[in-house]
């Protein structure tokens, strides 16, 4: 069905109504038929998995927008959708989500997060037995060439233009999940007006902390997919695919070991894929340790970085003793580590099995947290590093499914994960982390970021350039400040150990347009600087 905003805009959905709406511009497209169990993608059998439901079975094509004149001209219109539910306050009762696909429905883009209607709405006035839901999505296009992201050395030089370009296609879903369900009729209260977050007992505080740890646990899960949804620590041979070490593998380690931990959302392969994938850098590092390089695959989301720094020294290291470590750790990993060599308690187990630490560089460390961290925009942080591995590839196993499962949360009412708090910049561990006044380490090594580039899609400058509210403007690598991934005198100021700035792209009033938070490994001087740093 085709549709135009000035003229027919409004549509029934298997006992829904839709209306397209927008106070910025002018709209037209497609509304074509799409059954989800005959799509052939990996994306809809998730979608399918996670119960997630196409309403009537349709999704938009957007296929020509119209700018606004005068100074708005270089802002992308955006779009106002509204969906009116057949039952007042159902979606309270309910989650819907927009989900924004790339142009052949294939890839998850981005999405937006329902909102009550305003008390404006046509509907809501004109239909007091009824409720209704609107989204806010920006209309730029969606869509990625192939070819462009192969060479990771190099960013896009190109802006996709949304006019008279390629369409925006995105579905409107409910999340037909009993689990949720059974907890939000429970939270709801037949006075509760609409609200953004619900009033409810202590009891129903408790019982939506555990649903919290649930989704997290179930979704940290899917992130372990190469290793059988569990946490382990890997050994990883000189075909750089990591598996579990044994105790008896520990235990015949001497001499020197390298220890790489990952960051938020990720895992071994996904976080270190550029130096574990590249033989000409990688066989010579696994050669001068001897074939003793480790890997520590956590939870990143269920349990907050002194809890994955306690499960890795008193639970995975137990054998580990007489060896001196070095440590490459990369984004979240940062807490992790720092947990793992500063906590007092720590440092006394470590030097009980007399491991000693040499070198820790820390690669886009978020040794101080992000503000994306903070719960204000926890969406926004997802929605960002699914954004830049749906653009430039690289997507850790499992990353989609755990996404889809984290989107049930979100799209409910969000709430803080252990995992993602334990990074907030002002949140309690963070400062209780900064609280300790040494470390086990020698030197604390830094590689960082400040990332700037006029030329990504209008996808992309719409999430990272238009919107600066989350650092409010401090030099970042999109994900993590610059400031904060830097030797910053807010914690050890008194301590022995060597805090030295190695190697950043940019500075802080100067930002590079190549390298930023997911792609520091790809990067021939982040290379460099390991193969210098490392025996």
């Amino acid at each position: 069905m085709t549709f135009d905003s000035k003229e027919n805009s409004t549509f029934e959905f298997d006992g829904y109504r839709v209306r397209l709406a927008s106070g910025t511009s002018s709209f037209r497209g497609d509304t074509p038929r799409f059954l989800m169990a005959e799509a052939p993608t990996e994306l809809w059998a998730e979608l399918n998995e996670e119960n997630y439901r196409l309403i009537g079975d349709n999704l938009f094509q957007i296929d020509f927008a119209e700018r606004k004149p005068g100074i708005l001209s270089n802002i992308p219109p955006r779009l106002h959708i509204e969906l009116v539910l057949p039952g007042p306050n159902r979606w309270h009762e309910e989650s819907y989500i927009v989900l924004i696909l790339d142009n052949d429905g294939a890839s998850l883009v981005d999405w937006a997060i329902a909102n009550p209607a305003p008390a404006t709405s046509h509907f809501v006035q004109e239909d007091s037995d009824r409720s209704a839901i609107y989204f806010d999505i920006p209309l730029v296009p969606v869509t990625r060439n192939e070819s462009r992201y192969a060479d990771r050395t190099e960013f896009l030089d190109q802006i996709s233009h949304w006019q008279g370009g390629p369409q925006l296609t995105f579905g409107i879903f409910s999340i037909e999940d009993d689990e949720i369900t059974h907890l939000t009729h429970r939270l709801i209260r037949t006075h509760w007006k609409i609200l953004p977050h619900p009033f409810y007992d202590r009891y129903d505080r408790l019982a939506f902390s555990g649903f919290v740890d649930f989704i997290a646990k179930k979704a940290d899960g899917y992130l372990k997919k190469n290793t059988q949804g569990k946490e382990v620590l890997q050994i990883i041979p000189e075909n750089g695919v990591p598996h579990e070490v044994t105790a008896a593998e520990l235990k015949k380690m001497d001499g020197k070991v390298l220890l790489l931990c990952h960051g938020i959302l990720s895992s071994t392969q996904g976080a270190f894929e550029g130096i574990l994938g590249d033989a000409a850098f990688y066989r010579p590092l696994f050669a001068r340790y001897e074939g003793r390089i480790l890997a520590w695959d956590h939870y990143t989301l269920s349990k907050t970085t002194a809890e994955n720094a306690d499960d890795l020294l008193m639970g995975k290291l137990l054998d580990l003793h007489n060896v001196t470590l070095d440590i490459v750790c990369h984004s979240r990993g940062a807490g992790v580590i720092r947990n793992f060599l500063e906590n007092p308690v720590n440092r006394q187990t470590l030097q009980h099995q007399n491991i000693k630490i040499d070198k820790v560089i820390f690669v886009a460390g978020a040794c101080l947290g992000s503000q994306l961290a903070q719960p204000e925009n926890t969406n926004r942080m997802f929605r960002r590093l699914n954004m830049l591995f749906w653009f430039l590839g690289g997507t850790p196993a499992g990353f989609i499914k755990a996404i889809l499962t984290i989107l049930k949360l979100l799209a409910t009412v969000a709430q803080k994960m252990p995992g993602v708090e334990a990074m907030n910049p002002v949140g309690g561990e963070i400062a209780k982390l900064n609280l300790n006044q040494d470390t086990a380490a020698a030197e604390y090594h830094y590689i960082r970021a400040n990332y700037d580039n006029p030329h990504l899609p209008l996808k992309l400058l719409e999430e990272f350039f238009l919107d600066s509210g989350v650092f409010d403007g401090a030099a970042n690598d999109l994900v993590v400040p610059y400031e904060g991934a830097s030797p910053s005198g807010k914690y050890l100021a008194n301590s022995p150990v060597q805090k030295i700035d190695t190697y950043h792209y940019g500075d802080e009033q100067t930002p590079q347009p190549k390298v930023m938070h997911t792609n520091f490994f790809y990067h021939a001087q982040t290379q460099s600087e390991l193969d210098r740093l490392l025996p």
